[in-house]
């Protein structure tokens, strides 16, 4: 499945790390936690291995936390 349907998803962490993840339409939110967590270790392994439990999501003046 090629990435020219997602839609990018801008993650800042409480690391002080930022991410771009390419994110379908039909992905769950568990899905993106993991996609999270395997995109965080490969590009910061220094890090090591993060566990995502939740997302925050803003949108303009508006936060929702969304939890699975």
């Amino acid at each position: 499945m090629g990435h020219s349907d997602a839609t990018p998803v801008f993650v800042d962490t409480n690391f002080g790390t930022h991410l771009a993840l390419p994110v379908p339409p039909d992905i769950t939110a568990a899905d993106v936690k993991r996609q999270l967590e395997r995109e965080h270790f490969s590009c910061f392994p220094c890090i090591g291995e993060i566990k995502a439990q939740a997302l925050m999501v803003s949108y303009r003046d508006f936060h929702s936390c969304i939890t699975c």
